[in-house]
């Protein structure tokens, strides 16, 4: 008897579990940037992605369209929030990092910046425009050898467009080392 309860209370527990990560996944606006950062460190668990960070300011970011004033002043009591934008234009958390997560890859990183955010925000909500991420744009961080690397990066994207006329361009933009 008590293997069935202690069965019946795992299951219990196993389903409210799932709910609650459920529930956070579904989550389109939140009421501080600790609640935000605290649903965010619990979704990146669950997508087991090890060594992947938001960085300070993407949390920021993100806390900038997820916002919700209702809850900012702790007024988390009010039976029926009134929402300041349409339900319909509010992206759930998971799409917020579905998209960013997927502008991070592209950049090779395991850090969403507040550029990947702002490019899910873009994609996301309609009305909010941004600058497109430019080449060259993160070599403020590489120090040493950055202008190599933006030769580099320009000439895979040479590459990778598909036209042939533009190979001996990129070739010429690649460094000379012997395979």
């Amino acid at each position: 008897m008590d293997v069935a309860a202690s069965i019946s209370s795992e299951s219990s527990h196993s389903s409210s579990s799932s709910k609650s990560l459920q529930q956070n996944l579904a989550t389109t606006c939140v009421g501080s940037v600790n609640q935000l950062r605290a649903l965010l460190n619990r979704l990146v668990h669950f997508q087991q992605k090890p060594g992947l960070t938001f960085s300070v300011s993407a949390i920021n970011t993100l806390y900038y369209f997820m916002r919700c004033s209702q809850l900012e002043h702790g007024q988390a009591r009010v039976q029926e929030l009134v929402y300041e934008r349409t339900y319909v234009v509010l992206p759930p958390l998971i799409e917020w990092v579905r998209v960013s997560l997927a502008h991070c890859e592209h950049r090779h990183s395991l850090t969403i910046d507040a550029d990947d955010i702002m490019q899910a925000a873009r994609l996301l909500l309609p009305g909010v425009d941004c600058p497109v991420r430019h080449i060259g744009q993160d070599e403020a961080m590489l120090g040493g050898d950055a202008v190599g690397h933006v030769k580099m990066e320009a000439a895979f994207k040479l590459l990778t467009s598909g036209r042939p006329e533009l190979i001996p361009h990129a070739v010429g933009l690649l460094p000379t080392a012997k395979v």
